[in-house]
């Protein structure tokens, strides 16, 4: 059975994965843009073609004037594009870092007692100074992460902007060199426009036309565009993960590893075998990594620390604010939020109905509104890792779920259902405190829009809202799968197969008409 060491890295090696197919994506993502550059540089060829098919000198500067706009759209597009997978890059990293300390920690807490559980338990549970980087920082980490991002320079000096623009520059010239080739050589719009999409794509001169650029760049635009952001959104990855190691209280380095496809010996040899600060082969303490190389696809795991030094800084973090005492488990908050729940429910159920009925939306599952007593308890217990009252306490107020509710219609009225349950809710007073549309959640297999309310007397409930599609896998196979899961025996292995599993049925779902409408609020 693995070591609790060797099961933190395979939860990395598993987010790992994740962040690879990402990468995997960008080509798919680029292609699109490239798509609508070629079609934006197609209308402009055959809005200026003549009837014979060619270029006037006279609209010469014009079309260069059009075509430079199309280069400042296309800079645009790229830098929304590299953002957005510089942020997903860092989300992904922070999220395995920290689902690895949880692991590890949870299993340190079973296997300790007295005063370092109890340090553990503090430590696992503090938003402000414990171990979980999203408990710190919530979602502005990986903002921040990008930031640092665009403003690194590399060796040769350039930071990400930098090379947008020098893309931008390069292209804007050739495709103006290119035009006048066409003007001067009398080559045709079509020639022109088949011209431009072999540069974009092919690299190297390989024209077949007679129209070639008079300024060359290494590889075409298609390589520059994906190798500068697998290079950034790698260069994401490895800065969250500097970032874990040095805010975590049980990584003490970082293991540059060689990539699996490391074609030739290079610099990545050497950061992956120096041993400079004592931690073995390629460790370096945090913000002592080595800046990679473009292209790089080296990956990084963590150095841990042993029991006695995590034990050792918990002390100094916490020793004279942790109190053992005598802990109850079943308090009277934890008992009196259920029952209020089970008291408050009919009123509610009564009015979802009459809601359903208005608005022809079906209510499903009514027969589980209730959570089972069972069933929240060990949620309570779950939840709140410690077992102190303000933990108890804390989790039990804040459980969403006791009385919940799903709307169900077809795929393309599901959005226009919600508006119009959400607008009846209003009426009748109920407050919306919380959306989640996980149709616009990637980095989850479940798929749905998930709200709470409040009523007037401060009950919270959940309402969900699917189509039969999504409602049927959630209490079908997706359902048994997080049941296998979430037992404490799954091993780590099994746990990556099974989200790999829920991601591939996920997939397969119809995503219903205009549900980026429906955003997240809280």
């Amino acid at each position: 059975m693995p070591s609790n060491e060797e099961k933190f890295e395979l939860i990395q090696k598993q987010y790992r994965k994740k962040f690879l197919l990402l990468q995997k994506q960008l080509e798919k993502e680029y292609s699109g843009i490239s798509s609508k550059l070629m079609d934006k540089i197609r209308k402009v060829a055959f809005d200026f073609a003549d009837k014979d098919g060619l270029f006037l000198k006279s609209d010469m500067d014009q079309i260069k004037l059009e075509i430079e706009a199309i280069n400042y759209w296309f800079s645009n597009e790229m830098k929304d594009w590299l953002d957005s997978n510089i942020v997903k890059s860092a989300d992904i990293a922070i999220q395995g870092q920290d689902n690895a300390s949880e692991y590890f920690v949870k299993s340190l807490i079973q296997e300790a007692a007295g005063r370092d559980r109890a340090l553990l338990i503090k430590a696992l549970s503090d938003g402000g100074s414990g171990i979980l980087l999203r408990a710190k920082y919530g979602t502005g980490l990986a903002k921040s992460i990008r930031k640092a991002v665009w403003n690194h320079r590399w060796e040769d000096g350039f930071t990400l902007s930098d090379r947008i623009w020098k893309t931008n520059h390069i292209m804007n010239e050739n495709l103006k060199h290119m035009v006048e080739d066409c003007v001067n050589y009398g080559k045709s719009a079509v020639n022109f426009a088949k011209a431009v999409e072999q540069y974009l794509e092919v690299p190297g001169p390989a024209w077949t036309t007679g129209i070639k650029p008079s300024v060359t760049g290494r590889g075409s635009i298609r390589y520059n565009a994906l190798r500068l952001a697998r290079t950034e959104t790698n260069n994401a990855y490895r800065k969250a993960q500097d970032l874990s190691a040095k805010e975590s209280t049980v990584v003490k380095g970082t293991k540059w590893n060689l990539s699996g496809n490391h074609p030739e010996e290079d610099i990545c040899d050497k950061w992956a075998t120096q041993d400079l600060y004592k931690l073995g082969p390629g460790g370096y303490p945090p913000g002592k990594l080595p800046p990679g190389h473009p292209n790089c696809m080296c990956h990084l795991t963590s150095i841990l620390k042993s029991n006695e030094e995590i034990a050792r800084d918990l002390e100094k973090e916490y020793g004279t604010k942790i109190d053992i005492g005598e802990e109850k488990w079943y308090n009277k908050t934890v008992k009196d939020t259920y029952e209020n729940a089970v008291k408050n429910e009919p009123d509610i159920t009564k009015d979802l109905q009459e809601i359903a009925s208005n608005t022809g939306t079906e209510l499903v599952g009514l027969k589980y509104r209730i959570k089972t007593k069972e069933s929240y308890l060990r949620k309570v217990k779950t939840d709140s890792i410690s077992l102190s009252q303000e933990a108890l306490n804390k989790v039990a107020k804040n459980t969403n779920d006791i009385i919940r509710y799903t709307y169900q219609n077809t795929v393309p009225d599901l959005v226009d259902s919600y508006e119009q349950v959400a607008a009846e809710l209003a009426n009748k007073g109920y407050e919306e405190i919380k959306v989640k549309n996980f149709w616009l959640d990637k980095n989850n297999p479940y798929n749905g829009i998930n709200t709470v309310y409040k009523t007037s007397n401060n009950q919270i409930f959940e309402v969900q809202f699917h189509t039969s599609e999504s409602f049927e896998l959630k209490n079908g196979e997706l359902h048994k799968l997080y049941e296998e899961f979430r037992k404490d025996d799954t091993s780590a292995e099994r746990r990556a197969e099974i989200t790999e599993e829920m991601f591939k049925l996920s997939s397969k779902l119809t995503i219903p008409q205009n549900i980026d409408k429906i955003k997240e609020r809280r």
